[in-house]
C-alpha cells in the first residue's frame, strides 16, 4: 500500500483556504440569523394567539398594573378602615366601648398604639 504524501500549503495558497474558509463561515451565520428571525418571529405568533404579552410592551403594561394594584390596594385600606370605624361606632352605641369616642382620628390614633 502506497502513502499519499501531502504537499504543504504555499503562502498564497493559505490566503486563498482562509478566505474560503472565512466566506463559507459567514454564510452559515447569515443562514443561521435568518432562520432565528424566522423562528422569533413564529414564536411571537404564537404568544400573540395565546395571549401572552410580548416581551416588547412587558414593560408598559407593568406600569399600568402597577399603577392599577395601587389604585385596589389604596380602596381596599379605605374600605378597612370605614369598616373598622362602623364597627367601633356600633361597639360604642350597645355600650362595650372601652375608650371614648371623641373623633374617628382619636380612635384611629388609639387602634395604632395598641
Amino acid at each position: 500500500m502506497e502513502l499519499l504524501k501531502i504537499k504543504p500549503l504555499t503562502e498564497e495558497e493559505k490566503k486563498q483556504k482562509l478566505v474560503e474558509l472565512q466566506d463559507k463561515m459567514a454564510e452559515k451565520r447569515a443562514l443561521k440569523a435568518a432562520e432565528e428571525a424566522k423562528e422569533a418571529k413564529a414564536n411571537e405568533l404564537i404568544r400573540r394567539k395565546a395571549g401572552k404579552v410580548s416581551p416588547i410592551h412587558h414593560q408598559a403594561n407593568q406600569s399600568l398594573l402597577t399603577h392599577t394594584y395601587r389604585q385596589e390596594t389604596a380602596q381596599v385600606k379605605e374600605d378597612l378602615k370605614n369598616k373598622q370605624l362602623l364597627k367601633d361606632l356600633e361597639e360604642k352605641r350597645r355600650g362595650s366601648s372601652h375608650f371614648p369616642l371623641s373623633s374617628p382620628s382619636l380612635l384611629l390614633s388609639h387602634r395604632q398604639v395598641t
